[in-house]
């Protein structure tokens, strides 16, 4: 009877490992650069061609190696930083879960090419899936080089799963503001297909580091957090509460300098805001901890991207309380949002808002009787016509919540949600026509993007165009938005854009580009709909149900959540035991 159990053959556990440590060509820089960091470089320097996916090429000034080094670098389950069991939960540079050259190795056509101080020549090391092909000498300066070409060459299946090229720039580029944020001693530069895309000098100023990688926008809305005990060290800047992103993509934490996403870091983080941003937006932290070695593993992930701590609870409670002190030091207004200062500010209300989420503001005594919201009689005798055609606007609670009575019975109606799927609809509309009808602005708005999201925009111009979206480079990293949507005019638009940049990112490439358009549209609709806590005229509320009864799929907003909740007469009936 033959066996079922085979041993894999040494290739396909290489690739096997590979795969744990090599995702994309992103993978691959984050290791070279570790790498470089742990030599001692103090110039790195990354150069991409096809978003690194037919080549890439890490250099560095760090000490390099000598010829036998060089030759052992490649070979698996080789390393400098590792000599014993215990070195594994001590380990205190940024590389190590198994060395990355090997595996990268095994999945491209890799070229090291290095020099240490002591060698008057330097050595050159070439592989292709592994295999040893050509070791050589080779003029360099002192350090290394590494080049890697065709990744995934000889894994067809893998190289499938890459994306386009505009998001694996992306993604690389996203790894080098990462590192670069954490080593202001260090100058980093990238260059994607002959462009320069970052060059950010060596600083003794982290501050200066922070506003060449997240923009001045940002950088302004930052404030410093530390803490300090005799087990953890906890420094950085946190973003203040008006100061939010539609994703988590500028939160930075870092643990003992290496780059993480860790649950319990970010758990205390959201904490910390949960009361003081919205639930869909997330906040701005840049900031390090620093504990001993025995007090967290490094060692959990392939990618190093996750630790485990000895103590989270500690943590948590350190990073919890650092954040929540400085953010009760923020001046009170600081925590209104953007839309909820607006909108006092229209009225002329200089008091009786108090500190809180915004969730909690009401509008001021009176607001709501002088809108004529009076109840009249009830009746059970409704107009014929379609469902929000037959409602009968009662009044409105709590700023939010437009009551009506219907044909069978009470009719509660979220009036964002519903104005945002009547955008919605309308964009939509607009969009199948032709183009959305854009609204060209008086006075241009500038605003800064770093790099990434430079090349993510430039990428996206012409569809972005056909939004109703004009954007233009102005010069440097500065940008002027020339025209928007007609129905956001009037809005926050540099939060907006950098909304629908998010998204943009974020998605990727997908067969499916009518998914993606939505998903953009849904944001547009997001910020041109009326908000909760804001009173209503009589004739706001009328159109707004006109509006609903005129299009499709009036049930629920673009993101899921329900426009109306309806309690029908039984059911009252039953509330107040008539039955």
């Amino acid at each position: 009877m033959s066996s079922k159990i085979r041993i894999l053959s040494e290739d396909l556990i290489a690739k096997i490992a590979a795969g744990e440590v090599v995702e994309r060509p992103a993978s691959v820089v984050k290791e070279l650069i570790e790498n470089s960091i742990d030599a001692g470089a103090s110039s790195i320097l990354c150069d991409i061609k096809a978003g690194g996916m037919e080549s890439l090429r890490v250099m560095d000034n760090g000490c390099g190696m000598s010829k036998e080094d060089a030759l052992l670098a490649t070979e698996r389950y080789a390393t400098s930083k590792v000599r014993g069991e215990e070195d594994l939960y001590t380990i205190q540079t940024l590389g190590f879960r198994g060395e990355a050259l090997p595996s990268i190795a095994s999945v491209s056509k890799m070229r090291l090419i290095t020099r240490d101080g002591t060698s008057q020549v330097g050595t050159e090391v070439y592989r292709e899936a592994g295999t040893k092909v050509r070791v050589s000498e080779a003029g360099s300066p002192v350090g290394t080089s590494v080049e890697v070409r065709n990744l995934f060459y000889n894994t067809p299946v893998r190289r499938r799963f890459l994306k386009s090229v505009g998001t694996e720039f992306f993604h690389i580029h996203r790894v080098m503001d990462q590192v670069a944020l954490s080593k202001p001693e260090i100058q980093f530069r990238l260059i994607h297909d002959g462009r320069e895309a970052l060059n950010v000098p060596k600083t003794d100023d982290p501050s200066i580091r922070i506003e060449a990688i997240l923009g001045r926008d940002i950088y302004e809305g930052l404030i410093p957090v530390e803490f300090r005990d005799e087990t953890i060290s906890l420094q950085g800047y946190i973003g203040r509460p008006t100061l939010t992103l539609s994703t988590a993509k500028s939160i930075f934490t870092y643990v003992n300098g290496r780059f993480v996403r860790d649950r319990t870091v970010n758990r205390s983080i959201f904490d910390a805001y949960r009361t003081l941003i919205p639930r869909d937006r997330y906040p701005v932290a840049i900031f390090f901890i620093d504990l001993s070695p025995h007090r967290v593993d490094v060692n959990v992930h392939p990618t190093k991207r996750e630790v485990r701590f000895r103590d989270q609870e500690k943590v948590y409670r350190s990073i919890h309380l650092a954040l929540q002190s400085q953010l009760k030091a923020v001046p009170s207004d600081a925590r209104v949002s953007r839309a909820v200062e607006t909108y006092w500010r229209e009225k002329g209300v200089q008091s009786g808002i108090r500190e809180g989420t915004a969730g909690e503001y009401r509008p001021a005594e009176g607001e709501l009787a002088e809108r004529s919201l009076v109840f009249p009689k009830f009746s059970r005798e409704v107009q014929p016509g379609g469902f929000y055609s037959s409602l009968f606007p009662l009044g409105q609670i709590g700023g939010t919540y437009i009551v009506c009575q219907g044909p069978e019975g009470l009719v509660l109606i979220d009036q964002h949600a519903a104005h945002e799927r009547v955008i919605f609809e309308k964009l939509r509309h607009q969009l199948g026509n032709a183009a959305v009808v854009q609204q060209i602005l008086l006075f241009p708005h500038m605003m800064e993007l770093p790099p990434a999201e430079e090349h993510i925009l430039s990428v996206h111009k012409e569809e972005l165009e056909k939004l109703g979206m004009e954007i233009e480079a102005f010069g440097g990293t500065t940008f002027v938005v020339k025209s928007v949507p007609q129905v956001v005019a009037g809005e926050d638009i540099e939060t907006l854009v950098k909304d629908i940049i998010g998204e943009l990112a974020s998605e990727g490439r997908t067969s499916d580009g009518e998914a993606l358009t939505e998903r953009i549209l849904i944001i547009m609709a997001c910020h041109g709909a009326i908000r909760g806590n804001r009173a209503l005229k009589d004739e706001e509320v009328q159109a707004l149900l006109h509006d609903l009864e005129q299009i499709d799929f009036a049930s629920t907003c673009p993101h899921g959540r329900p426009i109306f909740w309806e309690m029908d007469y039984p059911q009252l009936d039953k509330v107040f035991k008539r039955k």
